[in-house]
């Protein structure tokens, strides 16, 4: 694990890790498909860097359904919002790995001991949740604001393998019409239209993209 560590502070410029008081603290977590990274409301040990891999973000509203706000790729920090409120150390939204995840962790405390008060980093950070924060807001009005078509497109695109273009759905379609804010009938009436069009196939809970450069043009690059 230490050399892979190595490769991925080296890869991204992980400077900040590179702190003799911090790497000596720093782990490489490994998290599998479906495996949560950060759960709504648990209390939050590890500030993370995601360095490989694509997570599922989302919460869950006041009636208990899942909303989908967005996806994570490389490279993306996960536990900036509870460094932030060192009051409230707990998850805010719910962290998917939707495939096998690798995540640079430090831990919160060693990062506030040792950071707390550097003007510099503090600063860092508050822009990076500054930009978080706008990128979630805008997220979770693409619902009320694009048409189905471009919302499932993207939501399949992410969960794709990338090299066989296809998935196996875990989530059941009611699960689904939930995450996109729509009716599963409605749901159904759209994987329908993309199956005549071409672009995808579905067989019984696999889905599997044909027509990739056509899904992304409706897409929009939605919830990224």
């Amino acid at each position: 694990m230490e050399k892979y560590l190595d490769y991925y502070i080296k890869k991204f410029n992980l400077n900040i890790i590179n702190h003799a008081d911090i790497k000596k603290h720093v782990r490489l977590f490994v998290f599998n498909k479906n495996e949560y990274i950060y759960q709504m409301g648990e209390k939050v040990d590890f500030f993370y860097f995601l360095v490989s891999g694509k997570t599922k973000v989302f919460t869950i509203v006041e009636n208990g359904k899942a909303f989908l706000l967005k996806f994570y790729e490389p490279l993306t920090m996960i536990g900036d919002m509870e460094f932030a409120n060192e009051n409230y150390n707990y998850a805010s939204t719910n962290i998917m790995a939707l495939n096998e995840v690798h995540c640079i962790g430090i831990p919160i405390k060693i990062l506030e001991e040792k950071y707390g008060n550097d003007i510099e980093i503090l600063k860092f950070f508050n822009n990076e949740l500054s930009k978080k924060l706008r990128e979630l807001s805008i997220s979770s009005s693409i619902n009320l604001l694009y048409p189905l078509e471009s919302r499932l497109a993207s939501y399949l695109i992410y969960q794709v393998n990338d090299e066989s273009n296809e998935f196996i759905l875990v989530d059941k379609l009611t699960d689904i019409s939930d995450l996109l804010a729509t009716s599963y009938r409605h749901l159904l009436r759209v994987i329908e239209e993309f199956q005549r069009k071409n672009l995808i196939i579905k067989n019984k809970n696999v889905i599997k993209i044909v027509d990739m450069k056509k899904l992304k043009g409706i897409s929009r690059d939605l919830y990224k």
